[in-house]
């Protein structure tokens, strides 16, 4: 999507930037109604135009939103992309993709991170591509919408994968920088030494230890 091909959306000049809460709240906008509709495109716009975030639609009405600004977080800036594929544009599609850049001899490593991540968390998942010689991380979201979705389903389908794919790359920059790895609540993990000594002279447990039974 080229700059020409773009529509500038809905602007708030009081926000320059995504926030991290993303949706203020964290829930789906409470205005929209609960019925089941086709997906289109002016139903993903209207989804985006909840927030108070700068956007550019295509022609195609896929979905561009102003990039995010440099985060020492990930050592990057965001961009978020939205936008409907397949022969009928039922399928959605939400990308986010960091500028941050590696050489192509990092792929391996990077391979290894993605790979962890994936056994690790069940998404978004991540693609690596090759880009002019440079290589780049997208996190996808795929979703089949032939059955229709209502309006606040999509806002938090969209919302979700947005966060997701931000937590993604907040993950793999404190992999990168080696810091400790955090628990699932983002406090790090303090470091537990186990150490077996002394554990050859523990006598025999008795019979009616917790725990213990015939054998």
């Amino acid at each position: 999507m080229t700059t020409e091909d773009q529509t500038p959306g809905r602007v708030n000049s009081q926000v320059s930037e995504p926030q991290a809460g993303w949706s203020g709240d964290g829930s789906p906008h409470r205005a929209a109604p609960m019925t089941v509709q086709p997906i289109s495109p002016e139903m993903v716009a209207e989804a985006i135009s909840r927030e108070d975030w700068h956007f550019y639609t295509d022609p195609d009405g896929n979905i561009l939103i102003e990039p995010w600004g440099y985060d020492s977080n990930l050592e990057g800036g965001l961009v978020f992309e939205v936008g409907l594929e397949g022969e009928d544009r039922n399928l959605l599609v939400v990308k986010v993709r960091c500028d941050r850049r590696f050489p192509p001899d990092r792929m391996t490593e990077l391979l290894r991170l993605v790979n962890t991540h994936h056994a690790e968390f069940r998404w978004p998942k991540v693609v690596i591509n090759n880009v002019g010689g440079v290589l780049e991380l997208n996190t996808e979201m795929h979703l089949d919408l032939s059955p229709g979705i209502h309006p606040r389903l999509l806002h938090e389908v969209i919302d979700s994968a947005f966060s997701h794919g931000h937590g993604f790359f907040i993950w793999l920059a404190r992999r990168l920088r080696g810091d400790p790895e955090p628990n699932r609540l983002g406090v790090h993990r303090p470091e537990i030494g186990i150490s077996l000594e002394g554990l050859d002279d523990l006598g025999e447990l008795p019979d009616d230890a917790p725990g213990t039974g015939p054998g």
